[in-house]
């Protein structure tokens, strides 16, 4: 359902819009390590390698 908006994002742009105005289909948890910007499969696999 969101694969493509988040696809067409281009440059600084970041998800919060889409976020926003789909708050009905977010959900929120607990994550230890606080606010986590993964941006890229290198930023998501570094994020897996820290303790």
């Amino acid at each position: 359902k969101y694969f493509k908006p988040l696809m067409e994002l281009t440059g600084e742009q970041g998800a919060k819009k889409i976020i926003q105005q789909n708050m009905s289909d977010v959900e929120s948890f607990e994550f230890e390590k606080g606010a986590v910007d993964i941006d890229t499969p290198s930023d998501y696999n570094h994020l897996k390698t820290q303790p």
